[in-house]
C-alpha cells in the first residue's frame, strides 16, 4: 500500500487533518521526522466534524500504524493526532481511493536552556525547542531572561525576543513576569533571536 505524504508538518496535538473518503480502509502511518521511522502510541481520533464528538479512536502500533476500516463513500472526516511534546499544526489531505493511506509526520520538540540558546544560537536556528526563563510581556519588548534581575536591570543580553501568540496575549496576567516554559520555533537572525510560532506557555513551578 502506497501512502501518501500529504501531511508535510506535524502534530502535537495534530488537529484538524481532513479525509475524504470512498468506501474505503484508511490507513494511517505516524513517523518520527528525520528519521523516518515508525512511531508507536500516537493517540488518533476520527470525527466526522472539525470539533464534533469522536467516532473511532485507535493508537499506532510498534511500527506507526493504525486503522479505520469502513468510512461512508463521499463523507469528510477529520482526524486528530496527539503525542506528548510535539509541535501543533493542521493540513488537509484528500484520499479517495479504496485502502488509502495518509502519513502523518511527528516533530519532536529538543530541550534546551536558554544560555545554549544565546551562546550558541546558529545551532538551533530553524528547530521546535522547549525552554524555561522569566518571562516579560510588553509592547515591543516582549523578552524571556535567564533570571527576574536581567529583565529588573535591563539585561538584555541574558535574554531571547518572544513573538507571542493569540494564547498568551489572552494569558497575559497569569504569564507576565512569571517563570514559564515556553515550546516554540526557535530564530537566530543574526543580530537579534526569539522564540516564536509557540504553541505552549505555561507558568513554570519547582517540582517537589
Amino acid at each position: 500500500m502506497k501512502f501518501l505524504p500529504i501531511t508535510a508538518l506535524v502534530a502535537t496535538s495534530f488537529f484538524g487533518q481532513q479525509v475524504i473518503a470512498a468506501d474505503c480502509r484508511l490507513m494511517v502511518r505516524t513517523i518520527l521526522e528525520n528519521n523516518e521511522r515508525g512511531l508507536p502510541g500516537v493517540n488518533l481520533t476520527l470525527r466526522a466534524l472539525r470539533n464534533g464528538p469522536a467516532l473511532a479512536s485507535n493508537f499506532s502500533d510498534t511500527d506507526g500504524l493504525a486503522e479505520f476500516p469502513d468510512l461512508d463513500k463521499g463523507a469528510t472526516y477529520y482526524i486528530d493526532a496527539v503525542f506528548p511534546a510535539s509541535p501543533q499544526t493542521q493540513s488537509e489531505v484528500v484520499c479517495g481511493q479504496t485502502d488509502s493511506a495518509i502519513e502523518i509526520r511527528i516533530v519532536e520538540c529538543v530541550d534546551v536552556s536558554l544560555v545554549q540558546l544565546i551562546a550558541n544560537p546558529e545551532l538551533w536556528d530553524g528547530r521546535y525547542i522547549r525552554v524555561m526563563g522569566f518571562l516579560n510581556l510588553e509592547f515591543e519588548g516582549n523578552r524571556l531572561y535567564l533570571h527576574r534581575d536581567d529583565w529588573k536591570y535591563a539585561l538584555n543580553r541574558n535574554g531571547i525576543g518572544v513573538l507571542s501568540s493569540v494564547e498568551m496575549n489572552n494569558k497575559w496576567k497569569s504569564l507576565n513576569r512569571k517563570h514559564v516554559l515556553i515550546e516554540g520555533v526557535f530564530r537566530d537572525f543574526g543580530a537579534t533571536t526569539r522564540v516564536e510560532d509557540i504553541f505552549r506557555c505555561q507558568p513554570w513551578r519547582r517540582q517537589r
